[in-house]
């Protein structure tokens, strides 16, 4: 490679199936890297086996809660599996289904997973691809809070979604 000018630099290498970024390196003369790459793009780690496993990035969008599901006070906890990338994207077409109460939920957690983001897992500072499986819990009663009748509408009474279990403060 011939760099345009001294500085910093990250490789990106595209393999079918995956891109691998390289960790940063300054070119101040010549220099020699050496890079190890994955020749197996297609495998996914399991959260046993990376260095850093996936994180979901702060802010993410929430499934919405199916109208009909709010209306009827229907509750229930969607358990998912997918594969993140090692962009921090969640690869959809490994998307499955692992328990879900009512296909209704399970279609709000499909639609808003694929704009999700995650910090991507590593193992020896290399970026890989990490099977992830993730509760999503649609759930109406928070304990920390006080409930209120639902008619009056008053104080912060309404449906929560949460990445676990319903308590505590929920996405």
């Amino acid at each position: 490679m011939d760099a345009p000018a001294r500085g910093g630099y990250r490789l990106v290498f595209a393999l079918s199936g995956a891109t691998l970024l390289s960790a940063p390196f300054a070119v101040n003369e010549d220099v020699q890297h050496e890079y190890l790459l994955d020749t197996q793009p297609a495998r996914a780690y399991f959260e046993f086996e990376v260095t850093k496993q996936v994180w979901p990035l702060p802010n993410q969008p929430r499934p919405r809660y199916p109208e009909e599901m709010r209306r009827e006070m229907i509750e229930g906890e969607v358990l998912v599996q997918f594969v993140v990338d090692t962009l921090g994207q969640p690869e959809m077409a490994t998307f499955k289904v692992l328990r879900s109460p009512h296909p209704e939920l399970t279609r709000a957690v499909w639609t808003a997973l694929p704009a999700m983001r995650f910090t991507p897992a590593e193992f020896d500072h290399r970026k890989v691809r990490q099977l992830v499986q993730e509760p999503f819990v649609f759930c109406f009663n928070d304990p920390g809070l006080a409930l209120i009748h639902p008619d009056t509408m008053r104080g912060n009474w309404g449906p929560r979604i949460r990445p676990a279990v319903c308590t505590g403060a929920g996405r």
